[in-house]
């Protein structure tokens, strides 16, 4: 209809028919999420040692038409360490967490992302290695931090791209390698994403 007929319509037509096309998308994009999340949980079968930048590397790849487009600000520190996963599915999930990273940031800025090795802040997780992606972006409060990672739920504002399965499915992957995902706020503003995952013991 839109490609044969919106010419057609008037004008009120047309916003309808952009309306109809808009949540046709975004119900697709839902679909794939949600399959990709029941996918997740069945990862584990195809485990190997994974360079960390190599890792970092195909993610920054699939994202440069993004990264160009936003003319964002991609650091990647030296000493990314080497994990023990399913390689597909942990670059959807740190894919899922740098593309996140460029949505956000402070208005009228390029994005600045950081991509570092897990730096534990205790001893709690002596065996668990990982990464951290850092934005720049408007934070994110406190009693949000546990529930950005259930299906469908989001905070942010409605207009910002998304269909609020991405967290999910990175705390899904993360979970089926026996590690963990969650957030924590910058200290100078932004948010620093989490993922982990066995280490040598």
């Amino acid at each position: 209809m839109s490609e044969r007929y919106s010419e057609q319509l008037d004008d009120k037509g047309q916003d309808f028919l952009r309306r109809v096309v808009d949540g046709m998308q975004r119900l697709d994009r839902l679909l794939e999420d949600i399959l990709m999340l029941s996918r997740a949980k069945r990862v584990g079968d195809a485990l190997d040692f994974v360079d960390g930048h190599e890792l970092v590397n195909d993610v920054i790849k699939q994202l440069d038409r993004r990264i160009a487009e936003t003319n964002a600000e991609i650091t990647v520190s030296d000493d990314l360490p080497n994990l023990f996963i399913d390689r597909r599915w942990v670059r959807q999930a740190v894919f899922n967490l740098v593309a996140n990273a460029l949505k956000f940031h402070a208005e009228g800025e390029a994005p600045q992302v950081e991509i570092a090795a897990y730096e534990p802040a205790d001893d709690s997780e002596p065996n668990q290695v990982g990464l951290e992606i850092r934005d720049r972006g408007p934070g994110i409060a406190a009693e949000h931090a546990e529930r950005i990672f259930e299906m469908f739920q989001r905070a942010v504002r409605r207009r910002v791209e998304g269909t609020g399965a991405g967290l999910a499915i990175v705390r899904e992957v993360a979970k089926r390698h026996g590690g963990h995902a969650w957030m924590r706020p910058r200290a100078d503003g932004g948010s620093t994403f989490i993922i982990t995952f066995p280490g040598d013991d």
